[in-house]
């Protein structure tokens, strides 16, 4: 994202592109359209979209949800401020329309996204949501301690006709469950430094998991192939997956505790901002 939001005109040659292009803010590269078919299925060729039309001012809307204040006050989330500091230098960087929302339910959760996402974006060449909590195996908390899950929210804006083959960028800071990832140590980190660097500073740190443990095992995953029958299909013309254009940032592995610290924020708010504002 970095190098595609550069503005130093150098020369970048872009994986499985065969072809070069300047770095512009105007450019975000995405993956061919796909063509569903019960005969040839051959790639799309190479002359076809390689990137999306960022041309719009402002680039898109960027919808934030921060949960900083609970119902239950032990849980509430400080350097959650911080964080909205640094998506709005983000959302600054990369000509976003801002649109904060603080301490929401589950269920304003999902009745936002429902509003939001059934608005008209045709003026706008993108979309992106921030989305800031608490957390656990089945998704992202809202200020009452329910559960709404992330798939939930982000199909409601797959299905918005306005943002069809536009790109939707969904970061998610939340934990993911209450196993805490405790690091391989580095032979070249000096025995001295291990301690620091492989364990987080417990004074200013946190996680984003919620105070309840949720169910940490990983989701069954189907073993049996569909037949040969069900994934033939007639030609339906030029068609996209109903989850394309989509890219999903989460601030941890399935299963794992995120970090906050107190007084910078989150670690992934503060990675990104320094990555695209850098």
């Amino acid at each position: 994202l970095r190098d595609r939001t550069a503005e130093d005109g150098r020369e970048v040659r872009c994986p499985r592109v065969m072809h070069t292009a300047s770095t512009s803010v105007n450019l975000v590269y995405r993956s061919d359209v796909v063509k569903r078919s019960s005969s040839n299925k051959k790639r799309p060729s190479r002359q076809q979209n390689d990137y999306y039309r960022m041309t719009s001012n402002p680039r898109g809307l960027a919808l934030i949800i921060s949960n900083i204040n609970f119902a239950d006050k032990k849980l509430n989330r400080p350097g959650g401020e911080k964080d909205l500091d640094n998506i709005k230098k983000i959302c600054e960087k990369l000509k976003l329309r801002q649109e904060i929302r603080r301490d929401l339910s589950v269920q304003e959760i999902a009745a936002l996204a429902e509003d939001v996402s059934g608005r008209d974006h045709t003026n706008y060449d993108c979309f992106v949501l921030f989305l800031l909590s608490h957390g656990e195996a089945t998704g992202v908390l809202g200020t009452d301690g329910q559960c709404v899950s992330v798939d939930s929210i982000t199909s409601s804006f797959q299905c918005c006709k306005s943002l069809v083959g536009k790109p939707k960028l969904f970061f998610i800071q939340a934990c993911r469950g209450v196993d805490r990832d405790k690091g391989v140590e580095d032979s070249k980190v000096a025995s001295d430094d291990r301690s620091s660097a492989l364990q987080p500073h417990t004074r200013t740190e946190a996680s984003d998991v919620a105070v309840s443990t949720a169910d940490s095992s990983p989701p069954v995953t189907p073993t049996t192939s569909p037949s040969a029958a069900s994934m033939d299909t007639p030609d339906a013309g030029e068609t996209l997956p109903k989850a394309s254009d989509r890219l999903v940032m989460y601030a941890t592995v399935y299963g794992h505790v995120s970090w906050r610290n107190s007084n910078t924020g989150t670690w992934l708010i503060q990675v990104l901002a320094d990555v695209i504002t850098e």
